[in-house]
């Protein structure tokens, strides 16, 4: 038997305004989720900014 360990990511679509922003980022950030994206409000899309965070985990399974 050998253990494998593979990573897994999983990932946290967040929405916030303008003035929430820094600290969302911070909150998020203190719980270990790493920034991965954001999609900024535009004219065309008035709502929140799109953030996306991602966190990675890890899994270990015996191979029989």
């Amino acid at each position: 038997m050998s253990k494998v360990t593979s990573i897994r990511w999983e990932y946290k679509v967040v929405y916030a305004r303008t003035l929430e922003l820094q600290d969302t980022l911070n909150e998020y950030g203190s719980h270990g989720w790493e920034f991965a994206s954001l999609t900024p409000a535009t004219e065309d899309y008035v709502p929140p900014h799109r953030i996306i965070f991602k966190s990675a985990y890890t899994i270990e399974e015996t191979d029989e």
